[in-house]
């Protein structure tokens, strides 16, 4: 297929590019798939980065840097987030067609579990023993097998990440570029809350799913949703 879309995928929360592709793999036929290490993870720098907006302009820079042509942005989790600033700022791309919102905490609602999570992270487990964990060959090679890396991670910049997490605030400008939302059935981490701070005349997709992490028929699924949406039914007025 000549001239494929591009689709710019972006990682969530202590992940990486590489789980980027494993859920993009059901869509490499139909388009060019495009991943980035996140700053904070994966031994790539937090460096002055405060809010969001730093994230959106990191991964602004990589398109300008490894896209050429239409391409969707599109984010799991933490990163579902930053793909829908991405939406709210840089639409007038002509080349820029949409994004998807997957598993994101659209308005900072996490449930009871993520957030007792987020506090033993924070108070209960001292810097040396997360160096520690994270040095065990055998603890990494069982994260990685869900998509979590924290190899290179430093406890101090995941909390910075946190923290702009908890700051966040849900805003979605109303353009003409779609905006398609995916939450799973029933999720661990992200609130069912966040389902109602989605305007109407945006797509909402549910898809069966147990957990935070998708599973192989999920990951199917939302790829099918991401075809249907953004890949086949691309209209002459949507690519000027």
């Amino acid at each position: 297929m000549e001239n494929k879309i591009t689709i710019v995928f972006i990682h969530g929360f202590i992940s990486d590019k590489n789980f980027s592709y494993l859920l993009t793999k059901p869509l490499a036929d139909f388009v060019e798939i495009k991943a980035l290490d996140l700053p904070g993870h994966n031994g790539v720098s937090l460096g002055d980065i405060k809010d969001i907006f730093g994230f959106i302009n990191v991964v602004n820079g990589f398109i300008k840097e490894n896209v050429n042509g239409r391409y969707i942005v599109c984010g799991y989790s933490f990163g579902g987030i930053i793909a829908l600033e991405y939406h709210n700022n840089f639409f007038e791309d002509p080349n820029y067609l949409g994004c998807l919102v997957w598993a994101s905490p659209v308005n900072g609602h996490l449930t009871i579990a993520s957030r007792i999570m987020i506090i033993i992270f924070k108070f209960l487990v001292p810097e040396f023993l997360f160096d520690f964990i994270k040095s065990r060959k055998a603890v990494q090679k069982m994260l990685l097998k869900i998509g979590i890396n924290i190899k290179f991670s430093k406890k101090q910049e995941l909390i910075r990440i946190l923290d702009i997490l908890e700051d966040y605030k849900f805003r979605l400008s109303k353009i003409a570029k779609k905006a398609v939302f995916i939450f799973h059935s029933w999720d661990s981490i992200i609130s069912r809350e966040n389902l109602k701070c989605v305007p109407e005349g945006n797509k909402v997709f549910i898809v069966n799913n147990l957990n935070h992490l998708p599973n192989k028929k999920c990951i199917r699924d939302v790829c099918n949703i991401i075809k249907n949406e953004f890949i086949l039914n691309i209209s002459a007025k949507e690519v000027i």
